[in-house]
């Protein structure tokens, strides 16, 4: 008798999965169906590449890590352990004592004893560590396990745009966002890449979305602050994203007073990560300071596709406060720049602070590396084309779903061919 109970709960569980999945069939083929155009794509274009001198240095330390845990497994297990006591301990049963200890102790070992924690002066650790820690794992080269995760990351914030849309908008949004981000030519271009900019803004977005699921369900709150400290430990313009937290904190400050637990726990893992980089934050600003007066370049550019230059009409290609304006034109055409101009404009008008915070997020990286002098990296608007494709949607659909639903059909259909352009004409190897 004392199992009937479980035994009804999981019936129930099982039909209510069984309606959902009925009821929702159209939209699962729909989504199934552009996961698949997106897959052949970034598979079509996965080896079209080779890799610059800043992707063979990621490359190069993600060999390094898993040459040690190959050599030291018992390393990799304590290390394997530290992460699983952390998420049973911190982000499960939301422990304050055992965030203290891991925080206590990774202080002392950064402060006191001058511990090592990046491989390089200016760039945070995690998208070295995990190339190789992926590669030691699944038994693969250290090149395709850094491709590898630029592929899942954009994978990931296009599944995160998804559940962002259907929460702002609805569900139709979300398909329109996820169809957006499947065929992206700039997204399809840097799945091939060995750049930690796919995963610091992965982590960095889907570090939103899970924080405004949080706002309804408490117990998403730890997640969502761990994934901002991956984003911080992975690219130091992550933590940018601090002002987009602090609105939404804001704005739903009624709803959260109740979760001083869990927020304590957000709070506490996000401010641990922020003081154990900031002795790497200034060197790393510094040392950007520095090394920017040494040559005029652009890094990146990417790769030297005959066809960019020709687009840019310069060789080499020169920083200029208009440098974006033209990727934009030529990853997403002229339509795809008016389409977020008038997005930026609407999300303003409208006066939504999700919106409005996302159109300012987008600005403020727009300006902040349109105005670098002396180099800029094409790689820098996967920072801005998550806000972009989302007030894109969300301008579109205030004018109403029918009209929505066909400009969005009008930028795939532009996203789409460019995608097929830059794979049919860029071959680039060598340096």
């Amino acid at each position: 008798m004392g199992l009937l109970p479980a035994q009804n709960n999981t019936s129930s569980r099982w039909i209510s999965v069984k309606n959902y999945l009925k009821n929702e069939k159209q939209e699962l083929l729909l989504v199934f169906a552009l996961l698949l155009i997106g897959a052949a794509l970034r598979v079509s274009f996965f080896w079209s590449t080779d890799v610059t001198w800043d992707e063979a240095f990621n490359i190069i330390q993600g060999y390094k890590v898993a040459t040690i845990f190959s050599s030291q497994l018992p390393l990799f297990f304590a290390m394997l352990g530290l992460g699983v006591i952390f998420c049973i301990f911190v982000l499960w049963k939301k422990n304050f004592a055992a965030l203290a200890i891991f925080g206590i102790g990774a202080i002392t070992a950064v402060y006191a004893f001058h511990a090592r924690i990046s491989f390089h002066p200016r760039h945070p650790p995690f998208y070295n560590f995990l190339i190789g820690t992926t590669a030691f794992i699944l038994g693969i080269g250290p090149e395709f396990s850094a491709k590898l995760i630029s592929t899942m990351s954009l994978f990931g914030i296009a599944i995160a745009g998804y559940f962002l849309a259907r929460k702002l908008i609805g569900k139709k949004a979300a398909i329109a966002f996820f169809g957006l981000a499947m065929v992206s030519p700039l997204s399809i271009f840097y799945s091939s890449t060995a750049y930690n900019a796919p995963l610091a803004a992965f982590l960095m977005y889907s570090g939103i979305t899970v924080l405004l699921y949080g706002i309804e369900k408490k117990s998403l709150l730890p997640i969502s602050g761990l994934l901002f400290s991956l984003a911080f430990f992975t690219r130091f313009t992550t933590l940018l994203s601090l002002f987009i937290i602090m609105a939404i904190l804001y704005f739903n400050r009624k709803k959260i007073s109740e979760y001083k637990n869990e927020l304590t726990i957000f709070f506490g893992t996000i401010t641990l990560a922020i003081i154990i980089l900031l002795p790497k934050i200034f060197e790393s600003f510094f040392g950007f300071v520095n090394w920017q007066v040494a040559a005029l370049y652009v890094r990146d550019i990417p790769h030297y596709s005959s066809h960019l230059l020709f687009s840019f009409a310069e060789n080499p290609i020169q920083p200029s406060p208009l440098f974006f304006v033209k990727e934009i034109i030529f990853f997403f055409s002229i339509i795809g720049l008016i389409a977020i101009i008038y997005s930026i404009f609407s999300a303003i008008k409208h006066k939504n602070y999700i919106t409005t915070s996302f159109a300012l997020l987008f600005l403020a990286y727009f300006v902040f590396y349109s105005f670098q002098k002396f180099f800029q990296d094409f790689n820098y608007f996967l920072d801005m084309e998550f806000p972009a494709l989302l007030l894109v949607i969300f301008a579109f659909f205030k004018l109403g779903e029918k009209n929505a639903k066909w400009i969005i059909i009008l930028i795939f259909l532009v996203f789409f061919l460019n995608s097929v352009f830059i794979i049919s004409t860029h071959n680039f190897k060598g340096f």
